[in-house]
């Protein structure tokens, strides 16, 4: 693979680590700022709002700028973001970083994947795009668990600060190794994608994919506050029980392709989300007993989903990938809402499993429409 393929790895990682990181340094971050477990848990909603509009608007916006140029400035962007959010002095302007750092990611996956199969030959094209997200799956199973030990031991400010660093390496690397001769397509205007986003055809792959992905954040977001508050973990074990989760997502992402390449999309999500309803709704009243089978089971049976918020890319359009691309994000903004409602430790698993059981009617009855 390009040196260049690399590069975007290691963005992808940079961006894969702040966007899941926070989830680890919740309780820190609230009792820090003052602010309720809630309202630190909004900060993964505003920035899961950021992808979701950076993603059609920004990528109207910045359509005629040449890709390698468009690349760089969202690793800028990203940069910057994590910078103002290591330096936030209050709660409000935390926020602020979180979007405005949300807006980048919002495009970038959209744009490095496509300056992924430009780097390699057309039948390489698959296994370029898979290598740049990649970096999503070796930042759950070190990046994050690292940046969680990193906050609970010198601050989560300093996570931010390292998150920083990361985004610089990619952002030298892709200013070196990635080319500046590459194509440039014509970009969508912000209409057409709006269209893609209100398509009838399309309206129930969204809704699995905002319903499926919500109910597993519900209850991953305040995982750290069920393991230290509920279960009993030290502040210290939480990171080892994160490392845990992303060793096991990345084994059932593997599996879960396997198992839809054999039984087909649908049924295999059906199966999927069935399993995470029941030990969802399990978890709720296990909290009290040893994590691990939590675990390997949420873990292992989560991401092997990660097909769902691939339906949209499908059958979609090429030229309009870099919206629907990211419609996973809306099931991160809208659980987050009702956050408040459901930051009682042991409520976030009884709602996962409620969002889990709308996701398999939803995608059968996708399946009956087509």
């Amino acid at each position: 693979m390009p040196l260049a393929l690399w590069a975007l790895t290691i963005s992808a990682f940079a961006v894969g680590t702040t966007e899941f990181v926070i989830v680890g340094l919740l309780p820190a971050i609230a009792a820090d700022l003052g602010v309720s477990l809630p309202d630190a848990g909004l900060l993964v909603s505003v920035y899961a709002l950021g992808v979701t509009i950076g993603a059609p608007v920004l990528t109207a916006l910045a359509g005629r700028l040449p890709r390698k140029t468009l690349l760089l400035s969202l690793l800028a962007l990203f940069v910057a973001g994590n910078a103002f959010a290591a330096m936030a002095p209050g709660y409000g302007s935390l926020v602020g970083a979180r979007f405005l750092t949300g807006l980048a990611h919002g495009v970038f996956f959209a744009i490095a994947s496509t300056i992924a199969t430009d780097l390699v030959d057309r039948d390489r094209e698959n296994s370029a795009i898979a290598t740049v997200f990649l970096g999503l799956t070796v930042a759950l199973v070190t990046g994050v668990p690292l940046g969680t030990w990193i906050g609970q031991s010198f601050g989560w400010q300093a996570t931010f600060l390292g998150v920083v660093g990361l985004g610089i390496v990619g952002l030298v690397a892709s200013a070196l190794l990635v080319p500046s001769d590459l194509s440039r397509p014509a970009a969508p205007g912000l209409r057409a994608q709006l269209a893609v986003l209100t398509a009838p055809r399309l309206l129930l792959v969204y809704l699995v994919t905002a319903v499926g992905y919500g109910g597993n954040f519900v209850a991953f977001t305040y995982l750290a506050p069920m393991l230290t508050d509920v279960t009993g973990l030290s502040a210290g074990a939480v990171s080892l029980v994160i490392l845990l989760y992303g060793a096991s997502v990345a084994a059932g992402n593997i599996l879960g392709g396997r198992l839809a390449d054999r039984i087909g999309a649908i049924p295999a999500l059906t199966l999927i989300f069935a399993g995470l309803a029941v030990l969802l709704a399990a978890l709720g009243l296990a909290l009290t007993s040893p994590i691990t089978g939590f675990v390997f089971e949420n873990g292992a049976t989560t991401k092997p989903a990660g097909p769902c918020p691939s339906a949209p890319t499908l059958i979609t359009p090429k030229a309009a990938a870099g919206t629907e691309a990211d419609t996973s994000k809306f099931g991160s903004w809208s659980r987050a809402l009702s956050l408040p409602a459901a930051a009682q430790t042991t409520t976030p698993p009884s709602k996962a499993a409620c969002a889990r059981i709308i996701s398999i009617s939803a995608s059968n009855i996708r399946r009956l429409v087509r």
